[in-house]
């Protein structure tokens, strides 16, 4: 059977979850039913809510380490044993020697990449400087050069970058990549800002919209917009998002004051231990007037894939910060406005032909009202089209699993 193992999951997260999910969707179609494990960081708290999907650690996560059984003194005398060879007489980690030592977790993870035929990493946004992203590109060389598998970066934003030191050696794993699927052209400029330009990058379109054909709702185009789903998050990385806290009230404010109900909704909430923008709404509620308050709902559980899409179904809008929170509502049948806190939702949004639905959160408060004024006022063309746009970015995202077939051959 053909394996393939999909490495940095994080499937907790409502919008990776779609990323996944629409993922595993293609591969069962263009492989014929291969033999998929999953990744992740934590697969002890993802079994809770994937009970049928196959998980375990991410390579770095397990090697040198022990997650599951803790560091006990045992596994602390085997890690120094490994040391020690490795320092004296240059025994490589990754040797059966050394492996000899290793916990069980490392032996089973070690055994999974290096029996499989392909390696993705996974779709989504996580290679760029506001994260940390070594022990990642340190996977990747060894699954590269010493497991000889091909790897293949899966419908991804990359950057932006601006840390020199780290320009070569993001170079030689995008390089060594059997191709790099890009969702939007944002990304493709900040590969070139390094220096990159190879013939194995592609750019499509977010992955979610493989989506389209499963899990889309029919578009009510009898739809008035009164209840409107709305998002924001705490984005810690730029001095510019410490006011996003009275720019979201002062949009509630607006909004509210305009007639409309408020319903905050995110994809990522309801998970003890993981990002919950459900508090966050709980400050701007507290910003409110006790009259407005009336008018504003915190759903704070979280939703399956399908509970999420049905949700968001019965709203007439999205007004968000979260990408995916925009994404699922198009796949819901209703319009979506994004401020967008990285610039992969502006290129998403552009390649949909919706750069006017997006906008960055570092504009000031009138730029916000503007862009909220002509969302209202051109809702129903919106709605009339959404349909068409989710089907055409569907059948763009089709291609990216085509290239999983190309290989090239290993550097």
């Amino acid at each position: 059977m053909f394996k393939i193992v999909i490495i940095n999951a994080v499937p907790i997260n409502g919008g990776d979850e779609a990323l996944l999910k629409a993922t595993l969707l293609g591969l069962k179609k263009q492989f014929n039913n291969p033999s998929i494990l999953v990744l992740c960081n934590n697969p002890n708290l993802y079994k809770k809510f994937f009970p049928n999907l196959e998980l375990d650690w991410d390579w770095e996560y397990t090697h040198l380490k022990s997650p599951n059984s803790g560091y006990t003194f045992l596994f602390k005398v085997k890690r120094r044993i490994r040391h020690l060879l490795n320092k004296f007489i240059k025994v490589s980690y990754y040797s059966t020697l050394s492996r000899m030592f290793a916990s069980k977790s490392e032996k089973r993870v070690y055994k999974h990449l290096s029996g499989c035929d392909k390696v993705i990493v996974s779709a989504g946004g996580y290679i760029h400087d506001f994260y940390g992203y070594k022990k990642r590109i340190d996977t990747l060389d060894f699954i590269h050069f010493h497991l000889k598998k091909p790897y293949f970066i899966f419908s991804q934003s990359v950057g932006p970058f601006w840390k020199k030191e780290n320009f070569q050696m993001l170079n030689r794993i995008f390089k060594n990549a059997n191709q790099v699927i890009l969702r939007e052209s944002y990304s493709l400029n900040h590969l070139k800002s390094i220096g990159y330009n190879d013939e194995n990058v592609t750019v499509t379109n977010d992955i979610a919209f493989y989506l389209y054909k499963d899990y889309a709702r029919k578009v009510d185009c009898n739809k008035e917009l009164k209840n409107i789903v709305i998002n924001f998050r705490k984005w810690k990385y730029e001095d510019k998002s410490k006011d996003n806290l009275e720019k979201a009230t002062l949009l509630c404010k607006k909004l509210i004051n305009k007639g409309f109900k408020l319903t905050f909704i995110s994809t990522c909430q309801g998970v003890k231990g993981y990002v919950d923008d459900s508090e966050f709404a709980e400050r701007i509620l507290n910003n409110l007037p006790i009259v407005l308050q009336t008018q504003c709902v915190i759903l704070k559980d979280k939703f399956t894939l399908k509970e999420l899409l049905e949700t968001l179904s019965q709203y007439d809008g999205y007004i968000g910060m979260r990408l995916h929170g925009a994404i699922l509502s198009l796949l819901a049948g209703i319009p979506a406005l994004n401020i967008a806190y990285e610039d992969k939702t502006l290129g998403i949004f552009d390649s949909l032909g919706l750069e006017d639905y997006c906008f960055s959160y570092k504009e000031d408060i009138n730029s916000w009202f503007s862009k909220v004024d002509f969302f209202i006022n051109n809702y129903n063309s919106y709605l009339n089209n959404i349909d068409i746009i989710t089907l055409n970015a569907s059948k763009q995202v089709e291609k990216n699993f085509k290239l999983l077939k190309l290989n090239r051959l290993l550097k």
